[in-house]
């Protein structure tokens, strides 16, 4: 089954909540089959490539998930070529709803 659409998790500093979120759907679309869906996590406060958090990242090896790659910051970019915007809390939501409101 091929797609094309693009997915973005956000949550405060994408260390944890929004990486694991990434990593497990990037694994489920990869199980069954599907392909051309884009899957990023991003944070709203500007860890920019710190390493993900240690107790997150050993959770999610032990549930057979591996977060890759470093904490990324949330940009108009990323926001603009996505479809959906998945976030974690309502302040995230207020955030987002902030920047592109500013970029626009």
């Amino acid at each position: 089954m091929k797609f094309r659409m693009k997915i973005l998790f956000v949550c405060t500093a994408n260390i944890c909540r929004s990486a694991f979120c990434e990593a497990v759907l990037k694994q489920k679309l990869k199980e069954k089959g599907i392909s051309g869906v884009e899957v990023m996590s991003a944070g709203v406060c500007n860890l920019e490539g710190e390493p993900h958090d240690s107790t997150m990242a050993s959770y999610a090896l032990e549930s057979g998930y591996e977060l890759t790659g470093e904490a990324r910051f949330v940009s108009h970019k990323m926001m603009d070529s996505t479809d959906w915007i998945i976030c974690m809390e309502h302040y995230h939501v207020v955030e987002i709803q902030k920047r592109l409101a500013y970029a626009h």
